[in-house]
């Protein structure tokens, strides 16, 4: 407050006549309101969320080293460019690339580049500009495009930092919902030793946050403490952030010439924590010619913070969905989860993971995806989600376990969507009898995929809540397909699922066998994935037909290497297998036992779209399959091409990515407004 008064007795010193005092007033005024603005806001809401955010604690990655991505944009800086160089090359972390660019530079900038990138080959690329872009923020979008790495620093080229910067910022993203991470800021003209200005003093009267202990905060809390009203982070050069698909599928902040790091920083933290860390500096250079000390009292200056602010506030009217999941795992209602959450941040909602820990997470570069869906990992549920779920317009869940914690926790304060995928047709009947119980409190909408997934509940329970099918998808980006069929007398079958019971490898390898036995056919099996069960063929040595490998993370890529899938599964969880519908993205032909499910999936007005296996006269699935591997072995290309293609048919008219997003996006706007539609009107930005 002292310096408030101080602020206020300086600006009336400066008073000499009636217009000066009034104009003075005004910037009182103004200044006054901003404070108060702030400590309300701060008293309101950050104030508890954030102390109880400060509390708790989230499960961190072990031996976390990324490849960081330093990027130094360049333009006329000679006089400054070997200073900050020499700093970047000093750092201790040391796993990074460095991507120097010049905007084409009337200065000896050029030269200066090109001897360090001699001197550093082994680790810098340098790329200049025949044509200056006019933009600085054009400058970044080049090195992002030309970066590898899971993290960025934008090394602005005037500036300095500390030789630990990197090793300390890096740590911060051991928590993978931390999107963007900043440090504590010098503001310098002559030397770093001596400071003209620090955070602490460009924060003044803009957010009361702290400087000088660490913290991390979400994007919303972010936003309330000052960030939706002016740029709290004032220097590129302090920042360390994650690879983000939001800011190649958001590009406003590219058409900005002064300010568009603050709406860059805003749109990469979209569900996610930011987080501050006071152990490192960063140097900020002040001097004349900057673009900001040119134009910061412009009209076109103002102009463009206005515009900004209210980009930010269109942000801010966003949908935010935390999808739950029971743990970072590669089972199918997993994987569709990620997917979804994927496909809805790119179509313009805030997206965010929340693993439950219910399940213990595999090892996975899956989560890791470059486009990043941040993921929560709370230590403990119990305390850290009925505050954390405030802050958002949907959740949705994809496992019974998660569904039932989850509605426990939120007790209707915040809707709920809950998908289907076969967990409750597993559960005993009091275990589903008790989430009934519980759901008629918090009346979610429930998604299914097929029937069966409703048998499970009440009478009473289906006809007084909302039941709506929505099929599942396999992203397009993800669609690779087999183009030749039957190359070779050699059949080549493969299994991609959890090795456990009742999903067809026992079955698969003994078909595979008799068809080798009893019809002369040169078959070869590929089983893909983990499980007890796997454990029981990886020392066969006798087999040289037989193949065992973990799991896969690109089933597609696996698909198309073999010429058909057996998909001999009696798991009574099956509903709609994504790697069904693998099989119909990628051309590949499926041998199927038939069963309410897969006859529903795997036909057409033509018939089936597989060699279907009907259980007829016995159990005993492995004969069947033999016989059916040679009918698919007396099948010739063209036929074979004829299944598939209607296979693939089917798969673009009813599992493909828009087709399945809309039927959600209707859901979500039923449950929220639609940030997207005006008076009524469609935008037609929402719809794929």
């Amino acid at each position: 407050m002292r310096r408030y008064l101080q602020l206020v007795l300086e600006i009336l010193r400066s008073v000499n006549s009636v217009s000066s005092f009034t104009h003075a007033i005004k910037i009182i005024f103004k200044k006054t309101w901003r404070v108060f603005k702030f400590r309300f806001a701060l008293a309101t809401f950050l104030r508890p969320h954030r102390s109880k955010i400060q509390s708790y604690k989230f499960r961190l990655r072990a031996h976390y080293n990324p490849l960081v991505s330093i990027i130094v944009p360049n333009y006329n800086h000679e006089k400054y460019l070997s200073e900050r160089l020499d700093s970047i090359y000093r750092q201790t972390y040391t796993n990074y690339e460095v991507i120097l660019l010049d905007d084409n530079s009337s200065d000896n900038s050029l030269k200066i580049l090109k001897k360090y990138q001699t001197s550093h080959a082994g680790n810098t690329k340098l790329y200049p500009n025949l044509v200056n872009s006019g933009s600085g923020y054009r400058q970044w979008a080049q090195g992002i495009n030309r970066s590898r790495g899971e993290l960025i620093w934008i090394a602005e080229s005037d500036d300095l930092a500390e030789d630990n910067f990197l090793e300390v910022m890096v740590q911060n993203f051991k928590n993978r919902a931390v999107a963007l991470a900043f440090c504590n800021t010098k503001f310098f003209t002559d030397a770093p030793s001596n400071p003209t200005w620090d955070l602490r003093s460009y924060w003044n009267g803009r957010t009361e946050l702290s400087t000088h202990s660490n913290w991390q905060i979400t994007d919303s809390e972010f936003l309330a403490a000052g960030m939706s009203e002016e740029n709290l982070i004032p220097n590129v050069s302090g920042v360390l952030f994650r690879r983000n698909r939001l800011l190649d599928s958001q590009p406003e902040w590219l058409n900005f010439r002064f300010a568009g790091d603050w709406l860059f920083y805003v749109t990469a933290l979209q569900g996610s924590l930011v987080s501050y860390d006071s152990r490192v500096t960063n140097f900020y250079r002040s001097h004349s010619e900057s673009v900001i000390s040119l134009n910061r009292y412009s009209k076109d200056f103002q102009n463009e913070l206005s515009n900004i602010r209210s980009s930010i506030k269109e942000i801010q009217k966003k949908i935010r969905i935390l999808v739950v999941l029971p743990g970072l795992v590669l089972g199918g209602a997993e994987i569709f989860a990620f997917r979804l959450a994927k496909s809805l941040s790119k179509y313009g909602y805030i997206v965010t993971l929340l693993n439950s820990g219910i399940v213990e997470s595999q090892e996975s570069q899956l989560y890791d995806d470059e486009s990043y869906i941040p993921i929560l990992e709370p230590s403990n549920q119990a305390l850290f989600f009925p505050e954390f779920a405030m802050q958002y317009d949907i959740l949705h869940t994809h496992h019974g376990s998660v569904d039932f914690m989850v509605s426990t926790l939120n007790s209707g304060k915040v809707p709920q969507v809950v998908s289907l995928h076969g967990m409750y047709e597993l559960m005993s009947a009091a275990s589903v009898a008790r989430s009934e119980k519980l759901f008629k409190i918090n009346a979610p909408i429930f998604t299914y995929l097929v029937e069966k997934n409703l048998e499970s509940f009440s009478p009473g329970f289906l006809k007084s809540n909302k039941f709506i099918r929505v099929m599942n998808f396999i992203p397009q980006e993800l669609v690779s397909q087999k183009d030749t069929w039957r190359e070779s007398q050699t059949i080549s079958a493969v299994v991609i699922s959890r090795a456990i019971e009742g999903k067809g490898w026992l079955e698969a390898v003994s078909a595979t066998e008799q068809a080798r036995e009893q019809y002369g056919i040169d078959a070869r099996l590929s089983l893909i994935g983990s499980g007890p069960i796997s454990s029981n063929f990886r020392h066969i040595s006798n087999h040289a037909w037989l193949s065992v490998s973990g799991v896969t993370e690109k089933p597609m890529a696996e698909l198309i290497r073999h010429d058909v899938y057996l998909f001999l599964s009696t798991y009574s969880g099956e509903s709609m297998p994504l790697i069904l519908l693998e099989c119909l993205a990628s051309k590949v032909p499926i041998i199927f036992v038939a069963s309410p499910s897969t006859d529903n999936l795997l036909s057409d007005d033509e018939g089936s779209l597989g060699v279907r296996i009907e259980l007829r006269e016995s159990n005993n699935i492995s004969h069947h399959a033999a016989e059916a591997l040679n009918r698919f072995h007396h099948m010739n290309a063209e036929e074979i091409k004829n299944l598939v293609d209607r296979g693939y048919k089917k798969f673009a008219s009813h599992f493909s990515e828009s087709v399945v997003i809309n039927s959600y996006l209707d859901i979500y706007d039923s449950l929220a407004p639609n940030p997207f539609q005006t008076k009524g009107q469609e935008t037609g930005f929402r719809k794929l």
